[in-house]
Parts: structure tokens; C-alpha cells; sequence
């Protein structure tokens, strides 16, 4: 898989606790195995810290891109 590489775009859903609502992929990178990898590793983390005071949204959602 070391010659898998791509850009894959995560869209994260957060509760304010820093629960995990929701993950998926936006965009894939092309290589499933990649997609799949990042959508576990963002889920093996959570839960996440709770969302700081000064940012906006009840849930809040990120967008995370990742470079591989």
C-alpha cells in the first residue's frame, strides 16, 4: 500500500461534548484501502476534547483534508 497516495477529504461531525456523531468521506482519494484507514483512525479517536467555547455549531462539523 506504500505506493497508494492521494488526498481524501473527511467530513467529521462533532457533539459539543466532543462526541463522535458522524464521519464519511467528501472526497475519496481514489484508493479504498486509504478512505477506509482514515475513517478508522478518526474513529479509534474518538471521543474527542469538547469543542471549545469561541467555535460556532451544536454540532459542530469539520472538514479535514489529508494528504498521503
Amino acid at each position: 500500500a506504500s505506493n497508494q497516495h492521494g488526498r481524501v477529504v473527511t467530513r467529521v461531525t462533532l457533539g459539543r461534548d466532543g462526541g463522535l456523531i458522524d464521519v464519511r468521506i467528501d472526497t475519496s482519494s481514489g484508493w479504498p484501502l486509504l478512505d477506509q484507514a482514515e475513517l478508522e483512525a478518526i474513529r479509534r479517536g474518538a471521543p474527542f476534547p469538547p469543542v471549545p467555547a469561541n467555535m460556532p455549531g451544536d454540532p459542530v462539523i469539520l472538514i479535514l483534508r489529508m494528504n498521503y
